[in-house]
């Protein structure tokens, strides 16, 4: 089986024959890697402050994998394949050629000061692109793009930087790469394999995270969040014992003027705990739960049907902003939010309105169904029954033109508002919130999504990967609406709205 039996990763790490690096691997890397392959682990999943070693910590992995297989007298033979088959580890990055100036030449790098690769596994110098061992065992630089992987028999594999994949609503490619990789692994090799995902977290619902979760019940695969203080760079880093408390953690002193400046980043980058987004739209997200007010009740049932006691308590004019999301990129949810202005408060010197949204709901398809437009507009019927005055109504664009027909033959202002083209009605509904111009009933799921939100290339808010805005959308819209025309003034048809003329048709008493 073996031409010599495989060295421990201790001996790997110290022992001069091999990296030579007694002393200088940091303590909580060298326990990493003992535990990791001590263990008898398939899968090692670790989410890491910035500046622990991570890249170190990959280059060595990966390195004593291709040792371990080097040991052996005929890969080929002891996993069952073909003579002419090759075996792969793989180190997967961002892109092929971060792949390559990253972790594969740190790993080069190792195995080009290693004794034992010299004498008894060299690669072919000839080849840059890869390193081919003895045996047709490889190592190759890989990206995230799931085609990479076919007809590969992966041994081995490192999702690096796993939260900096690129990500957009429909497709988390680190989340395809991981799987095609752990397949062939499983596939050819069982649980004798290694997969190891790594990077520093950056979002709560992001891949990284994800895996940590799940990992967390599964006996074959290491989990480990890892703050920058308990791996810090011995020559840069001296801590002094003494530390200061920052939501549930005692973080060392030293740290305290950047959490001071930046508490988020901070939690992030240092502590190893993730945002809510890679570049949140909320920076300060707890301000969201802060506005919510406790004591005011959910109208709804379920966000189906209203509440018996769901009636206007008065006639102060109202706005409703529907998001149609009906069946747009597979998704069949449909965000309405209602609200009025409760009076005008002064911040820097200008009053602003003060604002309370009395409705949030989303509306889901049933099972094998659709939502019906026409059942959204019954919504509203139903509000002005129960004595609600509604002056506007705004969509989203969505198939909304039969409604905004509709409406305006009843009389009620109604045009479309798209709040994704820009940034300004959640600019609008992210100042209302910081400043305490907002209060909402407590609803979970527009909650969740205002925290998650991230801010694309400065232009556009969008939700995550299998996430969703629904809620969130119809929200800004209506404090979009209340901030920029406060609805006390719609008894005169303004020239200009949001910037661009508008004709309106309705007549509003």
């Amino acid at each position: 089986m073996y031409r010599e039996k495989p060295v421990s990763i201790n001996t790997f790490l110290e022992n001069k024959l091999y990296l030579n690096l007694k002393g200088k691997v940091r303590p909580k890397i060298k326990e990493l890697l003992n535990e990791i392959f001590n263990g008898n682990y398939s899968e090692a999943v670790i989410a890491g402050a910035i500046g622990i070693g991570k890249s170190f910590l990959s280059a060595v992995a990966i390195t004593y994998m291709l040792y371990k297989l080097g040991c052996l007298k005929d890969p080929q033979e002891y996993f069952g394949f073909s003579p002419d088959d090759s075996i792969y580890v793989m180190n997967m990055s961002t892109s092929e050629e971060h792949a390559k100036n990253i972790i594969f030449s740190a790993i080069k790098a190792r195995i080009d000061n290693c004794q034992w690769f010299r004498n008894r596994m060299p690669y072919d110098p000839t080849i840059t692109s890869e390193l081919r061992f003895p045996n047709s065992i490889y190592l190759i630089p890989g990206n995230s793009s799931e085609t990479f992987f076919e007809g590969y028999n992966i041994f081995g594999g490192i999702i690096d930087e796993a939260d900096a994949h690129v990500r957009t609503p429909e497709k988390d490619f680190a989340k395809e790469g991981y799987n095609a990789i752990k397949a062939r692994v499983k596939s050819r090799f069982g649980e004798q394999g290694l997969v190891m995902v790594i990077g520093s977290p950056k979002v709560v619902d992001g891949f990284l995270m994800s895996r940590i979760k799940e990992g967390a019940k599964e006996k074959k695969t290491f989990v480990e969040v890892i703050p920058y203080w308990t791996c810090p760079n011995p020559h840069t880093n001296k801590y002094g014992g003494k530390t200061f408390h920052f939501k549930g953690l005692d973080i060392p002193i030293e740290h305290k003027d950047e959490f001071d400046r930046d508490p988020e980043r901070s939690m992030r980058d240092i502590a190893a705990i993730p945002s809510y987004a890679i570049e949140p739209f909320f920076a300060f997200p707890d301000r969201i739960e802060e506005a919510c007010n406790k004591e005011m009740e959910n109208p709804t049932i379920d966000d189906k049907t209203f509440q018996d006691w769901f009636v206007a308590p008065d006639d102060k004019p109202r706005v409703v902003h529907i998001d149609l999301g009906i069946n747009k990129k597979g998704g069949d949810n449909c965000g309405i939010a209602m609200g009025y202005v409760t009076g005008f408060s002064e911040f820097e010197g200008e009053n602003s309105p003060t604002m309370r949204i009395d409705l949030i709901m989303r509306l889901t398809a049933p099972p094998q169904g659709e939502i019906l437009i026409s059942d959204v507009r019954q919504y509203i019927y139903e509000l002005i029954r129960r004595g609600f005055n509604i002056k506007y109504v705004s969509y989203d664009g969505f198939a909304s033109e039969e409604s905004i027909q509709q409406l305006k033959r009843k009389g009620i202002m109604s045009e479309v508002i798209s709040v994704d083209k820009d940034t300004k009605a959640y600019e609008s509904l992210k100042d209302a919130i910081y400043q305490n111009r907002l209060e909402f009933y407590e609803h979970r799921p527009f909650i969740d999504e205002a925290k998650a939100l991230e801010l694309r290339n400065g232009e556009k808010v969008d939700h995550q990967p299998n996430g969703s805005k629904d809620c969130s959308d119809a929200v800004a819209g209506v404090v979009y609406r209340l901030s920029t025309h406060p609805p006390k003034i719609f008894s005169v048809l303004p020239k200009v709205l949001f910037g661009v003329k508008r004709k309106f048709y309705g007549i509003i008493k």
